[in-house]
């Protein structure tokens, strides 16, 4: 903001100074830096314009690059097309390797943008077989693979990906491309060569951002099945993962709890204790509050039937069996999201319903709310019956709270209300 203002002053108290039109190059760089494309625009659009056309000065080129990037951070690709077209034909920028590498990766972008993906390619080959300085040439040959992944033409992307760490010094973008050839390993249902790129990354370049990916996706490897859901445990010390071999015209007949330490220090994940089988696929878990026990994870189901599953969490975090429960409560349709309140002593289930069909009506959805047993996991059921009536009367009302308990004696309490 400091540098800015000065620039800004500098324009407006000097304006028929050689430092004007510097000064607004300047604030046009320090639009760009500061992710205001806009306003960069504007302010480069204006000072090109006021230049004489010969004996330019230095800047002055690196103020035309500056408008296409501009153009590009804004994902105007027709009008970076044509510029970039135009300034090729300039010797300032197709004799200048700086410059060309700059505006042909700009060109292979916007081309990548109009979905024009074999121009797009032949540009990103043209940055690389010019040369340029930097890291220029590692990102243009792994935006080579992101064109034919987003063709889903996977073994070209792997090949251009693995030539990004084969054939360039540049640790942020071998990270990122090995990252990307372990995802197409996964889209090629190839896990294990998948999970050997992740590792390669994960030591080579452990400090990278795309290392931290790489290790959650070395878990999701791990898992039983597919993840369905996760949820951390209060202290931060554990996470819950609910897996389920369950997809499109799949049954769900392998569901599993299961619980991970994570490494306060790097955040990778490490089996923790045994799995747990569910009896249905998880749609949805969350952790209760510990208190004085160790807390629970619910899991909530919703095919073949909706239900609710609680399993105690273990002093050290380890996942205990299932709690059985002992009252047959109404748990929906669809149960689609599980939670409890800050006490932990309330359930509350957001169940989702079925639209309805040509010969069957809508199954409507609820939410439930149930009392929750923090020191021995059940979950018990509710029920309010309301009388209003606008006139004052007498009226007999009786309610009889029997349910499917174990213990009739210890069974449901009737607790009314009285508001008038």
């Amino acid at each position: 903001d400091s540098s800015r203002e000065l620039w800004s002053r500098l324009r407006s108290d000097y304006p028929n100074s050689p430092l004007a039109a510097e000064s607004a190059f300047w604030l046009g760089e320090i639009a760009i830096r500061t992710d205001r494309p806009e306003e960069a625009i504007r302010i480069l659009d204006d000072l090109l314009k006021s230049l004489p056309n010969t004996n330019r000065p230095a800047w002055a080129t690196t103020a035309q690059l500056r408008r296409v990037q501009a153009l590009t951070s804004m994902k105007k690709w027709d009008e970076v097309t044509k510029l970039v077209e135009m300034l090729l034909k300039d010797d300032e920028f197709s004799k200048n390797a700086d410059f060309l590498g700059e505006v042909l990766y700009a060109r292979g972008r916007a081309y990548q943008g109009l979905a024009r993906f074999d121009d797009s390619r032949k540009s990103f080959q043209a940055v690389i077989d010019s040369k340029p300085p930097g890291e220029l040439a590692a990102k243009a040959q792994f935006m080579r693979g992101e064109t034919y992944f987003h063709e889903k033409n996977y073994r070209d992307a792997l090949r251009e990906f693995l030539k990004v760490d084969i054939l360039h010094e540049s640790s942020v973008w071998q990270a990122a491309a090995l990252l990307e050839g372990g995802k197409v390993y996964e889209q090629l249902n190839q896990p294990a060569d998948a999970a050997d790129l992740y590792k390669r990354l994960v030591e080579r370049f452990p400090n990278e951002p795309a290392a931290i990916e790489a290790k959650t996706r070395l878990v999701a490897l791990k898992v039983p099945a597919n993840v369905q859901y996760a949820w951390p445990h209060p202290s931060r010390q554990f996470l819950y993962v609910a897996t389920s071999n369950r997809g499109a015209g799949l049954k769900a007949d392998n569901n599993h709890l299961t619980a991970w330490r994570i490494n306060p220090h790097t955040g990778a994940l490490t089996p923790h204790g045994p799995v747990q089988t569910l009896p249905m696929r998880a749609v949805h878990i969350c952790v209760s509050p510990c208190g004085d026990s160790g807390g629970y994870v619910l899991s909530g189901h919703n095919l073949p039937k909706s239900g609710v599953t609680v399993n105690r969490i273990n002093a050290d975090g380890t996942l205990g069996a299932a709690v059985p429960q002992q009252q047959k409560t109404d748990i929906g349709i669809y149960a689609h999201q599980i939670r409890t309140d800050a006490s932990g002593k309330t359930l509350i289930l957001v169940t989702r319903g079925n639209r309805p069909e040509p010969k069957k009506a809508e199954d409507p959805g609820a939410l439930k709310v149930y009392n929750f047993d923090a020191e021995t996991g059940l979950v018990r059921g509710t029920t309010w019956a309301n009388l209003f009536s606008p006139h004052s009367d007498t009226y007999d009302l009786s309610v009889d709270p029997r349910g499917a308990v174990a213990d009739p004696n210890s069974g449901p309490r009737a607790i009314f209300s009285w508001m008038g």
